[in-house]
């Protein structure tokens, strides 16, 4: 009985509203774009948004016995084309991430995870933290182009993890 229980809980937080993250993804684009930093340098920035699949949160609440807080993230990509400067790069994603907090409900102390100043042991690289907005929290990842190649294809990714 349990597991069934599980199962609505976790499926009415999926079926709750796809309008919620994109309105969310377009609060932060919007806020992002207007902040003199970013207009002054204009990167290319890309966002995805991603609403965790049903079965990681089932298997998160019966292996951990609660429920995640990550269900809705979104993933902010940023370039410099012209530019092989990478403190100018890193510039970008540390200003991102003050304009996020910035102009958002910080979730869980203002806990930051630094993944640029300390990558991890696989060489992954991002800055993670946790917005509380329209009533849901929200994972925040930013990175760079070669950051996000890298957790895709690079030593970073999943596929070297398990292999």
């Amino acid at each position: 009985m349990k597991f069934v229980k599980i199962f609505f809980i976790t499926k009415n937080l999926l079926l709750r509203n796809y309008n919620l993250i994109h309105n969310t993804k377009l609060s932060i684009e919007e806020a992002i774009k207007s902040d003199y930093r970013i207009q002054n340098i204009e990167p290319l920035i890309v966002y995805e948004s991603r609403i965790k699949k049903h079965s990681k949160i089932f298997k998160n609440i019966i292996n951990k016995d609660k429920l995640p807080i990550d269900i809705y993230g979104l993933r902010i990509i940023y370039d410099m084309p012209n530019s092989n400067n990478l403190s100018n790069m890193n510039y970008i994603g540390y200003s991102i991430l003050d304009i996020i907090h910035k102009n958002f409900e910080i979730y869980d102390n203002n806990e930051i995870d630094d993944y640029i100043k300390f990558p991890k042991e696989n060489g992954y690289k991002s800055l993670h933290t946790n917005i509380y907005y329209q009533k849901c929290i929200f994972e925040i990842q930013i990175r760079d182009i070669y950051m996000h190649y890298d957790t895709l294809y690079g030593n970073s990714s999943n596929y070297h993890n398990y292999k």
